[in-house]
């Protein structure tokens, strides 16, 4: 149960990074000031999340 869960979990993280690549494929997001600031936070977060796919958990 767990487990099906984190694959959906980095199916659904995978799927938001790759939705916001599309919306500022121009990089319009990126070089406005304050959108550009909030849109580069999520991007952040979510590559960070990104990240954590494949690690192993401690269950200590």
């Amino acid at each position: 149960m767990l487990e099906t869960w984190v694959e959906t979990f980095t199916d659904k993280i995978t799927t938001v990074r790759d939705n916001l690549q599309e919306i500022d494929h121009q990089g319009h997001f990126e070089a406005d000031d304050e959108v550009g600031t909030t849109f580069k936070l999520i991007k952040d977060t979510v590559d960070e999340l990104q990240e954590l796919e494949g690690e192993e958990v401690d269950a200590a």
